[in-house]
């Protein structure tokens, strides 16, 4: 007989985390720069993974905001620079 073993995995929980993280060891501490930032990054994340890319540190924030609104016209039109350093 098979065996379903079902991973979960808590979002909510991760995604405090890293909000948190972010928060207090960045350069800005407007709530919506930094989770406008987070989905752009998982934006690029989905597109390495995607594209086969395997490390997403081989592209600068200009090259991966340049990616996005190629991949994404119509919604990254309002997409500006990264308000978090590197």
């Amino acid at each position: 007989m098979k065996n379903d073993v079902q991973l979960s995995f808590d979002y909510n929980a991760c995604f405090k985390s890293i909000y948190y993280q972010l928060y207090s060891n960045s350069n800005t501490s407007r709530a919506e720069r930094i989770v406008s930032d987070i989905t752009k990054i998982l934006l690029c994340k989905l597109i390495a993974e995607q594209e086969g890319i395997k490390n997403i540190k081989d592209y600068s924030g200009d090259q991966w905001l340049s990616i996005l609104k190629q991949k994404y016209p119509q919604s990254c039109e309002q997409f500006e620079d990264f308000s978090l350093s590197n």
